[in-house]
């Protein structure tokens, strides 16, 4: 095993342990998902962030600072290799100092569930990094509090709790050769019929920070195809040691290939991507001259189609932002200098063009152009942030105003019965009515932990009902059930 693979496979058994101390013991439900799963670790830290978010209000106030730290440092881990990242190398001494101050507190608190809840964090804390001196001495340490905690209680129930957490322990030093047989005979038999059923959050995440593969920087849109592989463009952000790239991954989160990268195979800035009748990605694109274009790719990444767009744009080339293919498989774009919406057919033809730029709030009148969006019956919806959501039939001819209740929304996806919209600026996800007038359901707020909302820019439905969001700020792809 090389020394990258070895150093995710500490990754993983120390996330195995800290999941299995702060959450619950279910880490055989959630190994397929986390193993073949997301390769950093997302959804998982998410789920031990919240837990400890929870543990955070509840537990002795002693114990905050100790839950702060690990909260917060788990938020900065990037990517699964120990030795490769200076965030995971400059954040030891937190570690350490974060094991001090809960140790202490196993001696200085005087309830017992106080007293087990500042092992585990200690436990967690001590054996971050799963060096081998680092464990041998953390065994010793770690074992004398668990003997202490037995002759301090005799209660069955906390018995039973203290009993559960040092078996944790006990398998975690095992997958280092560790042998504990001796302390097994003081502690006793394993207690079975302790594990509670596990019910998987309604909410899950991939994607970290990072041009790595899998790695996510401020991703714009997303979308997700019928086989429920989901495609992220991330923004086309210019700087040192940026990128640009639309990558796949499959159903679970786990990174698949990159289709299109910036600066590469005659990729330039990608602006906006639809998904076609026939499986393919369009995408908007603007070359060097800052010349906008619109071509075709399949989920190998090669270029199937390159529509020839045929009307000039007056007084400035053509630059395409966000873009839509109907049901009949025409092309919509958004035409930025214009601020219309034009259709073209698969061969580039010309056929039609919705609105101008304007700040009044009229019919047909747009001031910025964030969304397109195609429901079910080939309507046209056309998100202006700025003013409104107006809806079109498919010949351009306006049909009416969505009368958002709640936020205007930026980023919407039409379903059979309901709009679910965006709002960036307010960190929200609504679920309206078809007409707008009634807001269902809501999700999200700002903030970074799961079912929170951190600046989102796209939106997408799964197959299973499920909503996807690309979040810029938390660099991941969350997928709700609302």
């Amino acid at each position: 095993m090389t020394e990258k693979e070895t150093s995710a496979q500490t990754f993983e058994n120390w996330l195995r342990l800290t999941f299995r101390l702060i959450v619950g013991d279910h880490w055989d439900d959630i190994s397929e998902q986390v193993i073949d799963g997301d390769k950093t670790y997302r959804w998982c830290r998410e789920i031990i962030r919240n837990s400890l978010s929870y543990l955070e209000h509840s537990a002795n106030r002693f114990l905050s600072g100790a839950i702060i730290n690990i909260k917060n440092e788990i938020w900065q881990l990037r990517y699964a290799e120990f030795e490769e990242s200076e965030n995971l190398l400059s954040g030891f001494s937190v570690w350490e100092n974060t094991f001090a101050m809960a140790y202490d507190l196993t001696r200085n608190l005087l309830e017992v569930n106080d007293k087990l809840c500042a092992l585990k964090l200690a436990i967690v804390a001590g054996s971050f990094g799963c060096e081998e001196g680092t464990i041998v001495s953390l065994k010793t340490k770690i074992s004398q509090v668990f003997f202490q905690l037995k002759d301090e209680n005799d209660s069955v129930e906390a018995w039973k709790d203290i009993n559960e957490a040092f078996y944790i322990f006990v398998d975690f030093l095992s997958e280092f050769g560790i042998d504990m047989e001796g302390e097994r005979l003081k502690i006793g038999e394993r207690i079975a019929g302790r594990r509670t059923e596990w019910k998987t959050p309604e909410s899950w995440c991939f994607g970290d920070f990072g041009n790595n593969e899998g790695q996510m920087e401020y991703p714009a849109d997303v979308l997700v195809n019928e086989q429920g592989d989901f495609l992220v463009l991330e923004q086309d952000t210019k700087g040192k040691n940026t990128t640009q790239r639309l990558q796949l991954f499959n159903k679970k989160g786990r990174y698949q290939k990159t289709l299109l990268q910036r600066d590469r195979d005659d990729v330039t800035s990608m602006s906006g991507m639809a998904l076609d009748n026939t499986g393919n990605v369009v995408v908007t694109l603007k070359d060097d001259q800052g010349i906008g274009r619109v071509n075709a790719y399949n989920m190998q990444g090669d270029s199937v189609l390159a529509v020839k767009i045929s009307v000039p744009i007056p007084k400035f080339p053509p630059f395409f932002t966000s873009v839509a293919v109907d049901k009949e498989g025409r092309i919509l774009v958004v035409e930025f200098h214009e601020m219309a919406v034009h259709i073209y057919g698969r061969n580039g033809e010309f056929i039609l063009k919705i609105g101008q730029g304007g700040r009044t709030a009229q019919q047909g009148i747009f001031e910025n152009i964030s969304c397109l969006s195609i429901s079910q019956n080939n309507e046209i919806y056309v998100c202006d942030p700025l003013r409104n959501v107006q809806v079109f039939n498919n010949k351009g001819e306006f049909l009416r105003f969505f009368k958002s209740s709640g936020n205007i929304p930026t980023h919407v996806v039409v379903g059979e019965d309901e709009v679910y919209a965006l709002n960036r600026n307010a960190h929200v996800l609504e679920v309206y009515s078809l007409d707008g007038e009634k807001i269902l359901r809501k999700a999200g707020g700002f903030g970074g932990d799961l079912g929170r909302l951190w600046t989102p820019l796209g939106i997408a439905r799964t197959p299973d009902g499920s909503i996807a969001v690309a979040e810029k700020e938390s660099h991941r792809i969350q997928v709700l059930k609302i």
